[in-house]
């Protein structure tokens, strides 16, 4: 059973996964069904047998068009893209949030983000969007890039404030009373702050600040 668990954790695709899931019910099955069963005039174990290889035989599929898919993903060419975000003044940001379609996988920099696009994942116009945000939307950015023969593009976000954004919410209590006359802010923003009305609803608009 230990063993298992360990191939099922170096599983990374979700049909692989399913495979083993599969293929480890079948074995159970088929040691409950030796253990216990006991075979009658009204049985039909060649019956039975059919349906558990059946069972046995879709889970090894599976398991193969997963693995397939995980070695063509993992043999495919690699683009790494390497993203810097700015803020108005081209002061380099660290603490924004970065987000891109198609995704993949991405790690932090001296100079701000990498993600790691595998070129089967692109769709057929090449493009990558990317979007970047800092202070819960107020501040946002865009980019895109068409992925060709540069493997290792670099681009550059510049935040822009964002003055449709609102952020709304409400505050209760322990128990699930609305709280009203709570102050309101941004941890970044400070002076500018609001209180919440009597069902503990508050509106924060976007920060005048540049």
């Amino acid at each position: 059973m230990e063993k298992l668990f360990e191939i099922a954790s170096k599983v990374s695709t979700p049909l692989a996964l399913a495979g083993v899931v599969m293929i480890a019910l079948f074995f159970v099955y088929l040691g409950v069904v030796k253990k216990l069963s006991k075979p009658t005039r009204d049985q039909s174990p060649g019956i039975l047998r059919l349906v558990i290889w059946i069972f046995f035989g879709l889970g090894l599929t599976s398991l193969l068009l997963g693995f397939a898919g995980y070695i063509y993903v993992s043999k495919s060419p690699l683009y790494r893209v390497r993203v810097t975000v700015l803020d108005s003044n081209n002061q380099p940001i660290k603490d924004a949030e970065v987000t891109s379609v198609p995704t993949g996988d991405q790690k932090g920099t001296d100079s701000g983000w990498e993600i790691d696009i595998p070129d089967s994942v692109i769709a057929k116009d090449r493009r990558l969007r990317i979007w970047a945000t800092k202070d819960a939307g107020i501040f946002r950015g865009f980019t895109e890039v068409v992925l060709s023969d540069d493997y290792f593009p670099t681009v550059t976000i510049v935040l822009r404030h964002e003055t449709s954004a609102r952020i709304k919410g409400q505050v209760y209590d322990e128990d699930g009373h609305p709280i009203s006359g709570i102050t309101v802010y941004l941890q970044s923003y400070p002076d500018e702050k609001t209180t919440t009305d009597v069902q503990g609803r508050f509106g924060l608009t976007g920060s005048r600040r540049n």
